[in-house]
């Protein structure tokens, strides 16, 4: 599988700005909350939808520098 794995763990955003730089491609394995998971008091529905629109836009922003994206989801 092409790309470098690159631990790190924490906020993606933050991440992001230091792991995926030009000219390296990264796999990115990530457990983004999901759901089934998450409680409403845990975590109210449009924050978790605000986490995967954002997830999304890094993605977006740097897709030149990822090689591939694995989500872990609750089956």
């Amino acid at each position: 599988m092409d790309g470098e794995w690159v631990v790190g763990c924490g906020d993606f955003e933050k991440l992001a700005e230091n792991i995926l730089v030009q000219g390296r491609k990264v796999n990115i394995v990530t457990n983004l909350p999901y759901l089934k998971a998450r409680a409403a008091e845990h975590m109210p529905l449009n924050q978790l939808l605000s986490v995967y629109r954002r997830f999304s836009k890094m993605i977006r922003t740097h897709k030149a520098s990822i090689a591939n994206v694995f989500v872990l989801v609750d089956n």
